[in-house]
């Protein structure tokens, strides 16, 4: 199973079970970017189950990610199907629509997912050591860490993807149901 569609899946779900499970804050430390789709990795539809844990307690949703070049689309659902969050970037314009009341940082979820899914190079051109950023990029895992302290780590196993959030004090577990080539 490709990692990028586990990772994707990881990430969705622990912003999304992070933010209504975990009263913590979210620092205020350097935001992770939304990188273009074009850059991104080819035209696929992605079904997940994702696992978020913060605090000791544990969350499970449904992710449907639609990432192709022109927009990369991601629909966050419990597991009842009840849509939690809709979220679209297209390279210029980030819109998300939160069925809430919680606040929900979408675009950096966004952001998180493609830490996981995009390819290398579009990392490396975007995460900068002048910046303050750097990056360990292998086929096992991806480690970003921001003025010397780990802020990310993705681990990919063969049947899921573990995303660690350092700053934010949660994990994810993605694992893939269904996948389609676009």
């Amino acid at each position: 199973m490709p990692k990028y569609i586990i990772v994707f899946l990881l990430l969705s779900a622990a912003f999304i079970s992070g933010c209504s499970l975990n009263p913590f804050r979210w620092n205020t430390h350097q935001d992770l970017f939304l990188l273009s789709p074009a850059t991104g990795p080819e035209s696929i539809l992605l079904q997940q189950k994702l696992t978020f844990v913060a605090g000791g307690k544990q969350q499970q949703f449904l992710l449907v990610t639609d990432i192709k070049a022109e927009k990369f689309k991601v629909l966050v659902l419990m597991p009842t199907g009840m849509t939690v969050l809709k979220m679209s970037y297209d390279g210029a314009e980030f819109l998300q629509q939160n069925m809430t009341d919680i606040t929900i940082p979408a675009e950096q979820i966004m952001a998180v997912m493609q830490f996981a899914l995009w390819p290398e190079a579009a990392l490396m051109n975007r995460y900068s050591a002048p910046d303050g950023w750097l990056l360990a990029l292998d086929n096992t895992s991806r480690q970003l860490s921001e003025n010397n302290r780990l802020k990310l780590d993705v681990q990919y196993k063969e049947d899921s993807v573990l995303i660690k959030n350092i700053q934010d004090h949660y994990l994810v577990v993605i694992q893939s149901l269904d996948t389609g080539a676009l």
